[in-house]
């Protein structure tokens, strides 16, 4: 977790858990019970570092002209509730999502809206494709 390139995501395989579960497990494992890393870290993992290493232009950072992809989450109940029996449970704790700007999820409840789009990206030169 303390390694510079190790970033939060998902393959999003539908039936694992991970597809629902793997920013919550990730923040409640080794953020909120370990303490191997702080909220920052865990945050930068999952946003800034990520679109870096992934050369997403706009993305990963809030700031004037980028992307409105943001989250408000309660640290104290952020949590995954997916494992193998049940993969398609949300996590607890998420209160609000904006994709591109638009609501996705509001109080803990999606509100069914679809904002996101395929993001397609150009390697960095000299790492895998």
């Amino acid at each position: 977790m303390l390694r510079p390139w190790v970033v939060t995501s998902s393959d999003a395989t539908l039936g694992h858990p991970r597809y629902y579960g793997s920013f919550a497990r990730k923040y409640a494992t080794y953020v909120k019970d370990e303490k191997v890393i702080s909220l920052q870290a865990f945050i930068d993992q999952s946003t800034a570092t990520t679109a870096t290493m992934f050369s997403l232009e706009g993305r990963g950072r809030l700031k004037v002209g980028a992307f409105a992809d943001v989250i408000a989450f309660d640290p104290k109940t952020f949590a995954s509730r997916a494992d193998y029996g049940n993969p398609f449970l949300l996590a607890t704790g998420m209160r609000t999502v904006l994709v591109n700007g638009q609501v996705a999820i509001e109080n803990g409840a999606p509100t069914g809206v679809a904002a996101g789009r395929p993001l397609p990206r150009q390697p960095i030169a000299g790492t895998c494709r």
